[in-house]
């Protein structure tokens, strides 16, 4: 563990890294904190500037995506590690079969369950914003902002229960900036981007599909209140708890009210694809984030 921290921390850009993180995550028998920091790894690689040749990211992307889909009780915060990762490889799929886009649907798993963590979740949109789908036929924008929409009303909805009227009292402002932090930071970066990377975001990576981009700005014009006023709340005084709570309640509802009418046309995220349907939605990783997080180690087969 102590020598995958320091690998992690010190990144080699060096392919012989790449490889060792790598297969530290295949190994069924390496425990879950050797795992977490060789995603660590990697992430640090890319965060430095080191770029492979397509082929090399993309197979490291999905090996993220089979560790994420095979172990059914991560933690959440390896969860997150495992979902930045990909957001620094940008692979939707592998070039062999790019129209399946096998990473993405691995990613939108996460986004798409409505137990997960509201932290995971917006991790996950903000991957998929930032992977390259340019060679997905029909790769469906609509229904990532649509879950996106979803994750913003319940990160907003925690941040005004954490207000309280009468008496007019902040229960939890650090967990509240928390939220905040979380809806304007990794969810907000879903629709408008990283700063420096190029076709990132949803709001340009959907430019080729009008009628897509049309959708994602609506959401997105609908979240701006949200975010807006969910920072003004977390700065008001407390005589102001109570107007500015039914601000906010106002923008959720909008936002909830065309969620509920402007559903997406299809519910999978590619042609023949993942159903990510409203019943069929996140099974697998609701499943995993609705269960007691395990231990880091210690798990079955010496995870």
């Amino acid at each position: 563990m102590q020598a995958m921290i320091v690998l992690g921390e010190a990144a080699p850009p060096t392919l012989d890294a790449l490889n060792i993180f790598q297969s530290e995550l295949s190994n069924r028998s390496q425990v879950l904190w050797v795992k977490l920091w060789a995603l660590q790894g990697i992430t640090n690689i890319k965060r430095n500037g080191k770029g492979f040749a397509a082929n090399v990211e993309s197979q490291a992307a999905r090996t993220i995506a089979d560790f994420l889909e095979s172990e059914r009780s991560l933690p959440w915060l390896i969860q997150l590690r495992g979902l930045e990762a990909l957001g620094y490889l940008r692979q939707s799929g592998l070039a062999v079969e790019a129209s399946k886009a096998r990473m993405a649907n691995t990613v939108m798993l996460f986004l798409a369950a409505d137990q997960a963590r509201g932290e995971v979740r917006s991790e996950a949109a903000r991957t998929l914003g930032r992977m390259q789908v340019n060679a997905v036929p029909n790769f469906n924008f609509s229904m990532v902002a649509y879950f996106a929409g979803k994750v913003a009303v319940g990160l907003a909805s925690e941040i005004n229960d954490l207000y309280s009227e009468k008496p007019a009292r902040a229960v939890n402002p650090t967990r509240a900036k928390y939220f905040v932090a979380t809806l304007i930071g990794p969810l907000y970066e879903a629709f408008t981007g990283v700063p420096g990377e190029s076709n990132s975001g949803l709001l340009q990576s959907s430019r080729s599909d009008p009628k897509s981009t049309k959708y994602v700005r609506q959401i997105f014009d609908l979240i701006r209140p949200v975010a807006q006023e969910s920072v003004e709340l977390l700065n008001s005084p407390s005589k102001s708890f109570g107007s500015q709570k039914k601000s906010l309640s106002t923008a959720v509802d909008a936002l909830k009210d065309f969620l509920a009418k402007n559903p997406p046309e299809t519910w999978m995220l590619v042609p023949g694809g993942r159903d990510f349907g409203q019943n069929a939605a996140g099974n697998a990783a609701a499943s995993r984030s609705a269960e007691a997080a395990p231990a880091m180690a210690g798990l079955g087969r010496g995870r």
